[in-house]
């Protein structure tokens, strides 16, 4: 598999993403495959996210999400730091000696903890806000295949449902010899994520009712989806711009 756009991801940044709990544990929940997911019990759930999950979760579709409030917890990180060199007077007089700046930080430590409690807080709920979103858009994609004569059987609606990794999506197009349309790129959104599920419902269904399946029936059936992926992206877009006005409320730039 070639080099995708975050696998060169630094050391400190998989560091600050698996000492956050609160995002870890949401991003457990959008990076474990199928096969992880059906073979994991309560006792084994890990307890960092490995290499193919940080690429998964910031080169996916909810990467918009994870990453405004990843840089929101970077900025506690960073006031944390500039307070301790404030107060400790080794690291100030270090700091002076290299002639290194350090910006005056106005909150205290308790001032940081009380926002880094309510970024958790409002991370869950925001969170819940987008899983309530996509219930919406599976409906409705759903509804929309059936209208255009693409049915879906219990385990093509169940596969569906399963909110599957985007490595593993790409693999199931490997498997079926069927060129992505959409490269694993830095701005992918669900919109981009739905039209690869509905591509592979398209042929699952056709499939299944020995019908032509090749990449003319796909697309075919694709551009009559086009206001449902528009749609999508509207909605994503409108949300990720309320959940940023209300997450900056809480950590100012």
């Amino acid at each position: 598999m070639p080099p995708t756009p975050f696998s060169g991801l630094s050391t400190n940044a998989k560091i600050l993403i698996n000492e956050w709990v609160t995002l870890r544990g949401i991003l457990l929940k959008h990076t474990t495959t199928t096969k992880e997911s059906a073979n994991l019990s309560a006792t084994s759930v890990p307890t960092l996210l490995s290499d193919r999950q940080l690429d998964d979760a910031l080169s996916g579709p909810y990467q918009g999400f994870i990453k405004q409030k990843l840089s929101a917890y970077a900025s506690l990180g960073l006031r944390r730091l500039r307070l301790t060199l404030q107060q400790d007077e080794i690291l100030q007089s270090e700091a002076e000696n290299k002639e290194t700046p350090v910006s005056e930080e106005k909150y205290t430590l308790a001032d940081l903890d009380k926002m880094l409690s309510a970024l958790n807080q409002l991370t869950v709920a925001h969170h819940e806000q987008w899983q309530t979103l996509l219930h919406e858009w599976d409906q409705s994609m759903i509804t929309s295949l059936t209208q255009h004569d693409i049915p879906l059987s219990d385990i093509e609606l169940k596969e569906w449902q399963e909110k599957a990794p985007l490595s593993e999506l790409q693999d199931r197009f490997t498997a079926l010899n069927l060129e992505s349309p959409h490269p694993r790129k830095p701005e992918m959104n669900y919109a981009d994520y739905y039209r690869l599920k509905a591509m592979l419902s398209i042929v699952s269904s056709l499939s299944r009712r020995h019908q032509a399946h090749t990449l003319t029936e796909i697309n075919h059936v694709i551009k009559k989806l086009k206001s449902d992926f528009n749609h999508i992206q509207q909605q994503e877009k409108n949300l990720l711009e309320t959940q940023l006005q209300e997450t900056e409320k809480i950590i100012p730039r």
